[in-house]
C-alpha cells in the first residue's frame, strides 16, 4: 500500500505528520550548527510513521560572490527558505547586513516582501532558480533566472543567466552594466532629437524666412537622414563600451566583457 512521504522543513514535516514534539530534533539543530554552519536541514516523513529522517544539506558559497557585490553597490537582501541561523551565516560571508537576511520565507511571504520595497519607492531585481522563487521572480520589476532554474522560475523571469558564459553573478555585473549604457544611449538620442528638432523645424516651416534663413528641400531631406543616422549609429555603439576603448566602463565592471 502506498503511503504519503513529506520532505522539507521541520515545522512543514511535522503538519504534515500532526502534532510532534520539536525538542529532540531541535537538540540535534544545536549540535549539527558546531558540525557544520551552513547546513539546511530537510526532514523526512511518511503518513503514519511520523518523522523517519533527516538530511543535512550545505550550499558550497561562490568565492567570486562578495566581491561582485561590493563591486555592484547595490542594496541587497537575501531571503531564503532556509532556517534563520543558516541564512544569517551565509549573509554575513557573503556582506550582507545581518537586518537584510531574512530566512523562513515562504514562496508568497517573498512575493509580498518584494512587493513592499517597490511600494516604498525602490526598483528591484530579483534573483532566484526554484519554484519557490517563482512569485517573487514574477513581481520584482526584473526577475533573473539562471539556466538550471526550474520551469516555472524560468518563465516568471525577465533574464536567463547562461552556464554557459561563467559565473552567474558576474553575468548580473555584466546585465547591469550594458543595462546603464543601454540607457544613457537612449537619453543621449533623444536630447539629440530634441536638439535637432528644435533647430532644424522653424527652419522647414519658414518661420525664419524674414530673416533670410530658408532650408531647400534637398537639404531638409538629407538633414532628417543623417539625425536618424546618427541615432542609428550611436546605438551601434554600445557594443563597443565593452570592448577596447573604454576602459573606465571596464574599470567600472571590474573585468573585460566580450561583446
Amino acid at each position: 500500500k502506498s503511503k504519503m512521504t513529506a520532505v522539507g522543513s521541520l515545522a512543514w514535516v511535522q503538519n504534515f505528520v500532526g502534532t510532534t514534539s520539536p525538542s529532540d530534533f531541535s537538540a540535534e539543530e544545536g549540535s549539527l550548527d558546531d558540525q557544520s554552519r551552513h547546513a539546511t536541514l530537510v526532514y523526512v516523513a511518511v503518513e503514519g510513521e511520523g518523522i523517519v529522517g533527516r538530511m543535512s544539506l550545505v550550499d558550497a558559497v561562490r568565492e567570486d560572490a562578495k566581491d561582485t557585490l561590493e563591486r555592484l553597490g547595490k542594496e541587497v537582501y537575501m531571503l531564503s527558505g532556509d532556517r534563520q541561523k543558516t541564512v544569517s551565516l551565509v549573509a554575513e560571508s557573503v556582506g550582507i547586513e545581518s537586518g537584510k537576511a531574512l530566512g523562513g520565507k515562504s514562496p508568497l511571504q517573498k512575493a509580498e516582501f518584494i512587493a513592499k520595497l517597490k511600494q516604498e519607492g525602490k526598483r528591484v531585481a530579483m534573483i532566484g532558480d526554484g519554484v519557490n522563487d517563482a512569485p517573487a521572480l514574477a513581481t520584482a520589476d526584473v526577475g533573473i533566472a539562471v539556466e538550471s532554474a526550474a520551469d516555472a522560475a524560468a518563465s516568471a523571469a525577465d533574464l536567463i543567466l547562461l552556464s554557459s558564459r561563467g559565473s552567474p553573478f558576474v553575468q548580473v555585473e555584466e546585465a547591469m552594466a550594458i543595462s546603464d549604457v543601454t540607457f544613457r544611449k537612449i537619453k543621449q538620442n533623444l536630447g539629440w532629437a530634441l536638439v535637432y528638432n528644435v533647430v532644424a523645424l522653424p527652419l522647414a516651416t519658414g518661420a525664419l524666412l524674414p530673416l533670410g534663413l530658408t532650408l531647400d528641400p534637398a537639404l531638409a531631406g538629407a538633414m532628417m537622414a543623417g539625425s536618424s543616422l546618427t541615432v542609428l549609429v550611436n546605438s551601434l555603439s554600445i557594443p563597443y563600451a565593452f570592448s577596447g576603448g573604454r576602459g573606465a566602463e571596464d574599470e567600472k565592471l571590474g573585468k573585460r566583457v566580450e561583446a
